[in-house]
């Protein structure tokens, strides 16, 4: 096993943080009280932190600060204060989802050594140049991918002299991180800001399939392929946990160190602290029902009682009362051993060093091009749908699977003799898909696209294809958008639709950048890549298998009193997705902040959701037409003629 491999454990608090440090951890991420993506852990002040890293280093602990969310324009003089603390610490690293804010740290704060956060959803070799471009050291990677996957991107990222991190063990989200809007809609909670309230741990109405936790995942335990995931050539192994109790951070990581170490081979403990259940299959390839489990508390005991031949409700307390005892005994223990731990007040790595400089980073202004004319953006995403559109009367997108497949030459026929149209590239582009994308790429040659994929951006940047950056980019402040014209050559971005009307107020457009923003659309709550419909509405097949991608077309629903209905969509050469029961619509933005936005864009996507109109797709596009001309009532009669909508995250904000 490669013996220098990290051990990266969570710090959710100083107990936690110490109880790593005892285990053998080579490295412990902690977020302080604010501006990290797990605002339910107690975190620490930075008054800690000089204390935190002098112990940590004593016993050659890497500290790494998790910086990772979004930041909006309000926050962006606290931010960047906190980088001139950070920048005179002795940290060993960031931890940054914000694009605006690789780019600050890369120009201003290159002393900080900084790491890609996993809410950046890399999963492509052009994502990880992206990254390398933008300064990071090292990048989390999407934790659904396989060993061939990790191996592969790990192989990229070594070219680039860049680390690979993979999640080994703790909870699953079943999206995508950083992709995910679920928790943002419903009640503002936004993942990208570290305030997710797990709205898919939440019971449903049974589903056709028998689940009431249709969206509930195991736990990841890699334990047993550790040998295989450190040949992949993975440079750290991540334990998710900074909601955990310390007792549970040092059994996992102990567990692992010992695993590393050639010093314990069964993993036995790893059942006894809380776990869902546990699962390998993302990295072992089996992508599907065995992942979920119907359960979402602590298994621990249920799963005692099973060896022991017996699931009665009484072997399952029986099972417990031993669990319980067990985790009191490792608690007194580690407990003593935190209460004799203390740092010295000599840091023993660096030493002393000379201070540096705050740096004052320069106020952007709005661009001199103020109180232009918006024109309407229309997406479809069926080449019949142009037949019944004027393509006179709009920009038009045409919304590209992320598995080309077998319709790849129909596509590129149909983009070929309309060159008018835009390919809009997705935010998923996983390994053939990534390839086959590029080829497209060069095969149509177009004049421009969109893309939520940043690799695909950097494809366009290389090509000299201008290009527009996608809403699933998640751009919240202005020096996203500068990021991306600068570092990137990038001609417009959207930006993100979890933004209330005084966060995207305050954002400040660059000289020569288009700004656009959707205007209406289905709402995309969660993005997957295990197959939902296996636990809604059922399937014959156990695992995802490459026909299930490509050639896979199902829809079905979910119900809740918290979420309402939920629509959940698998079209082919797609991935699973579950949409919010109505489409977004919001004709507020523009008398809100008027002479902002170069384009507003409605999404014609037929996406299935609880949303009605008896308007053709025609007669829709000639109403927002009109609305945009300002036309006198025509919001009302758009509000009049698509019912059950939802202003949701523009009311909320992040």
């Amino acid at each position: 096993m490669k013996s220098e491999i990290e051990l990266l454990a969570p710090g959710g608090d100083i107990h936690s943080i110490k109880a790593a440090l005892l285990a053998g951890a080579n490295a412990i991420y902690c977020g302080l009280d604010k501006f990290n993506a797990r605002n339910r852990a107690e975190n620490i002040t930075f008054d800690d932190l000089s204390g935190i890293i002098r112990l940590a280093h004593e016993q050659d602990c890497s500290i790494f600060l998790t910086l990772n969310i979004v930041i909006v324009e309000s926050e962006l003089p606290a931010f960047f204060t906190l980088l001139n603390k950070c920048v005179n610490t002795d940290l060993d690293g960031i931890i940054i989802q914000d694009l605006g804010m690789l780019y600050v740290i890369q120009k201003q704060f290159p002393n900080l050594k900084v790491h890609a956060s996993t809410q950046l959803t890399t999963h492509n070799a052009g994502q990880i140049e992206f990254l390398h471009r933008l300064g990071a050291k090292r990048v989390n990677l999407c934790r659904e991918l396989n060993l061939d996957e990790i191996r592969e991107l790990t192989r990229c990222a070594h070219t680039m002299n860049m680390q690979t991190e993979v999640f080994v063990h703790g909870s699953n989200c079943v999206s995508f991180s950083g992709l995910c809007t679920a928790s943002s809609v419903h009640n503002g909670n936004s993942g990208n800001r570290g305030r997710c309230s797990q709205p898919c741990r939440a019971p449903f109405e049974p589903t056709a399939a028998g689940k009431n936790y249709p969206l509930n995942m195991k736990d990841t335990a890699v334990y047993a392929d550790l040998d295989s995931l450190c040949n992949a050539g993975v440079d750290s192994l991540k334990i998710e946990g900074r909601i955990k109790n310390f007792d549970y951070v040092y059994s996992v990581t102990n567990s692992y160190r010992q695993k590393l170490d050639n010093r314990c081979q069964d993993g036995s403990m790893l059942r006894t602290v809380f776990n869902r259940d546990l699962t390998a299959g993302y990295i072992e390839g089996r992508v599907g029902a065995e992942m979920f489990t119907d359960n979402p508390r602590d298994q621990a005991a249920a799963y005692l009682a099973a060896q022991s031949g017996s699931t009665t409700p009484e072997s399952i307390d029986a099972a417990r009362a031993v669990i319980n005892k067990e985790r009191k005994a490792v608690q007194e223990s580690v407990q003593s051993q935190i209460d004799a731990l203390r740092e010295s007040s000599i840091s023993s790595r660096t030493g002393n060093r000379e201070r540096i400089p705050p740096v004052d980073i320069p106020k952007l202004k709005h661009s001199s091009h103020s109180g232009v004319f918006p024109k309407l953006s229309v997406l479809i995403n069926k080449p019949e749908d142009l037949k019944h559109i004027d393509p006179t009367t709009a920009d038009l997108y045409f919304q590209l699977p992320s598995s080309l497949g077998k319709n790849k030459a129909a596509i590129l026929q149909f983009l070929t003799e309309n060159p008018t149209v835009t390919p809009w590239f997705p935010a998923l582009l996983i390994g053939d898909e990534f390839s086959d994308a590029i080829r497209f790429l060069t095969e149509l040659n177009p004049t421009q696209i969109v893309t939520n994929n940043s690799g695909m951006g950097l494809e366009a940047t290389r090509r000299a294809i201008p290009w527009i950056a996608g809403p699933q980019l998640n751009c919240t402040n202005s020096y996203s958008l500068l990021c991306l014209k600068e570092k990137f050559h990038c001609a417009g971005a959207y930006l993100s639709n979890e933004l209330n009307r005084y966060q995207i107020g305050a954002i400040k457009k660059p000289d020569d950048f288009k700004l656009f923003y959707s205007i209406y659309h289905p709402l995309n709550l969660m993005t997957s890549r295990q197959c939902l419909t296996q636990q809604v509405a059922g399937c014959e097949k156990e695992t995802i298998d490459p026909t299930c991608q490509t050639d896979c077309a199902r829809t079905s629903t979910l119900t809740n009193d918290r979420t309402g209905t939920l629509f959940v969509e698998k079209s082919k050469g797609n991935y699973h997705r579950v949409y919010h029961g109505e489409n977004f619509l919001n004709t507020d933005i523009l008398f809100d902040i008027p002479g902002r936005f170069d384009s507003f864009l409605i999404d014609l996507s037929d996406i299935k959701t609880a949303t009605t109109t008896a308007l053709s797709k025609a007669k829709m596009i000639e109403y927002f037409n009109n609305l945009l001309a300002e036309e006198p009532h025509a919001d009302e009669k758009l509000t009049q003629a698509i019912l059950r909508t939802t202003l949701c995250s523009y009311e909320k904000g992040i």
